[in-house]
């Protein structure tokens, strides 16, 4: 039976929300529409398909340096990362010269490779990889084995963005056989800017809340949204804008001198 103490803390922690790491990478990968799976499994790749979805589909090579090229050309062609999976040392070992050659095309690739079970790592078990995130360096942009099976649908999370922000290319991340199983928070995906400097879109979405009425910021993301429409040639827009604040006397002295000088250098 159990406790009162246990029943009282799952009442007041809630509903237990946790997935499978297994159903929260799947779920990741579909929404970075990253549905097709290449690669060369050996047994500690196999429990990511249990129950395999039907929405994915697995491209399978006799060889991983050749698994790693069909990757390297799909995600080529479809101008989004491709998902490799290799197995353990062996199969990054016989990947690298593809490796290298998606490094050197800036290509983005999201490469797994199974390990041994957490369980029995001291014991440095057959076919293991003794230093997983050092192997396939320096050819890769980010490489990581998280240090706990919960974590690993973050840390593929996090070798998708990083694969596919310029320069773009492959990440790696190595995941123990029985971390598939385990119970884990899903992760959402997020939205990262793939460009080096401030996204657009991104930026003008996180400042017009920002220039309501009312806001103690309201000048500045009005400014900045000025400057945003500079930069994308929207000059008119612009000028309308700093005019505004130029001569609007509720605007604190410094925003207005700005205003009134990127006005008179967009010919205002």
């Amino acid at each position: 039976m159990e406790s009162p103490a246990r029943t009282e803390s799952a009442h007041q922690n809630g509903p237990d929300l946790r997935v499978t790491v297994r159903d929260s990478v799947l779920r990741l990968l579909r929404a970075f529409r990253l549905t097709t799976i290449f690669g060369n499994p050996g047994s500690t790749e196999l429990p990511l398909f249990r129950d395999f979805p039907g929405d994915f589909r697995y491209v399978l090579g006799l060889q991983e340096s050749l698994v790693v090229g069909m990757a390297d050309g799909y995600a080529q062609a479809t101008r989004n990362a491709a998902i490799v999976n290799l197995h353990s040392a062996v199969g990054v070992g016989h990947a690298m010269g593809n490796i290298f050659t998606a490094y050197k095309n800036q290509t983005p690739l999201v490469i797994t490779a199974g390990q041994q079970a957490r369980s029995i790592l001291p014991f440095e078990p057959f076919l293991f990889s003794a230093r997983p995130t050092e192997l396939p360096q320096p050819y890769v942009k980010w490489s990581c084995e998280p240090a706990r099976a919960e974590d690993v649908p973050a840390a593929l999370a996090r070798a998708y963005y990083m694969a596919m922000q310029p320069p773009r290319g492959p990440t790696f991340v190595s995941i123990p056989v029985d971390d598939w199983d385990r119970m884990c928070e899903p992760v959402e995906p997020r939205q990262v800017s793939e460009v080096l400097r401030g996204d657009p879109a991104l930026l003008e979405g996180r400042l017009k809340p920002l220039a309501t009425a009312g806001n103690a910021w309201r000048s500045l993301a009005l400014e900045q949204l000025a400057l945003l429409d500079l930069r994308q040639g929207r000059t008119e827009a612009a000028k309308t804008q700093l005019k505004k604040l130029a001569e609007d006397t509720a605007v604190s002295p410094g925003v207005r001198n700005r205003a009134g000088i990127l006005l008179n250098r967009a010919g205002g």
